[in-house]
């Protein structure tokens, strides 16, 4: 039951750090990075920012732990959700775990409790035998998860990665506009305007010969769909995931270009887009499969003339972000109806139902 809470935790700092390759065996969690790195910096966390008074921190600095291994840890307890499964650690010894099966019905009362120090590798359930000192960690971890938001608990998977917030549904059902030189848009909006669903994206922008550049990219190299000049043509490359990758390929002519994907979610994962290339020359126009259908992009979200971080596509690879020289005015996106039978991109509320 330590999956994702005992890892390793690499600091390299050759200027500052003399003890190369030591380890440390004290305890740290990622809240504490914050308060590490101020402290290194001798800066205080502002009690204020913009006239509001700030929340504070969670974690404690380990700073003295990265220049002396006899340093003791600060860190002590920390609470755990995910999924709906909850753990607390408590004095650097006690941990106590509530697992939530998926689709399963939430019981809230399945605690089991270990002694790290005497069984490390959690095989004596003390919860039984120590009902008191269950209860005394139990209250530590309401109290912190009052405080951090952890409840109600949702132990769903997928229908819960692709549901959407109430307050979100009207946003991600109207038509968006998008701009160059602004930060990357949040995958958490932009994707489910394309997600399993009829879409139109449309983007004017200029080309002159020899320009190249990516256009727009939505993901990165795990999933997700890019436009791009290359060699003469415009390149529309969508990224299924996996092993799915397919380019379609249009000649491009200098002047104003209008490009628009028009995709047509057929149900079931499936997909189709024509895309239309207008060119002073007239208009360039084939047809991608885009299956399975993008349901949701949790990393990277979309960038406009140039693609960030990790490439959409492999032929944009070790180009930097590849940024477009020519002019992008804008890039529109027109969501439609979700697939037949699509569970995609429903309200919280309604996801929630038992269908």
């Amino acid at each position: 039951m330590n999956g994702g809470i005992r890892v390793p935790f690499i600091t390299y700092w050759p200027a500052r750090i003399a003890e190369a390759g030591a380890v440390r065996r004290e305890w740290v969690h990622v809240n504490d990075i914050l308060p590490t790195m101020l402290d290194l910096l001798g800066v205080a966390y502002p009690a204020q920012f913009a006239g509001y008074r700030t929340r504070g921190m969670d974690g404690v600095s380990f700073k003295d732990m990265l220049f002396d291994g006899a340093a003791p840890t600060r860190r002590q307890n920390q609470h755990y959700e995910l999924e709906g499964n909850r753990g607390y650690i408590a004095d650097n010894r006690w941990k106590i775990a509530s697992l939530q099966p998926p689709g399963t019905k939430i019981d809230l009362d399945n605690w089991v409790m270990f002694d790290l120090v005497a069984d490390p590798t959690e095989i004596t359930n003390l919860a039984p035998t120590q009902p008191d000192k269950l209860r005394e960690i139990i209250a530590r971890f309401e109290a912190d998860a009052e405080a951090n938001y952890v409840y109600p608990l949702d132990n769903r998977t997928v229908k819960r990665g692709l549901s959407i917030n109430p307050y979100l549904k009207r946003e991600v059902d109207s038509s968006h506009t998008f701009y160059p030189g602004t930060e990357t848009a949040h995958s958490y909006l932009a994707s489910p305007l394309m997600a399993d669903r009829d879409y139109e994206l449309t983007v004017s922008f200029t080309y002159a010969a020899g320009q190249e550049g990516v256009i727009f990219a939505l993901g990165d190299i795990s999933r997700g769909i890019a436009a791009f000049v290359i060699g003469g043509e415009l390149v529309v490359h969508y990224n299924g995931g996996f092993i799915v990758k397919r380019d379609l390929r249009l000649p491009i002519q200098p002047g104003e270009q209008l490009l628009r994907i028009s995709h047509k979610a057929l149900g079931k994962m499936q997909g189709t887009a024509v895309v239309t290339l207008d060119t002073p020359a007239g208009a360039a126009q084939g047809e991608l499969n885009m299956s399975p259908t993008i349901l949701r992009i949790t990393g990277e979200g979309l960038d406009i003339g140039l693609d960030r971080r990790s490439k959409v596509c492999a032929e944009c690879e070790g180009r930097g972000t590849f940024a477009y020289p020519g002019r992008i005015d804008w890039l529109r996106i027109d969501p439609g109806p979700q697939a037949p039978g699509s569970f995609v991109n429903l309200a919280e509320e309604l996801a929630q139902r038992d269908w």
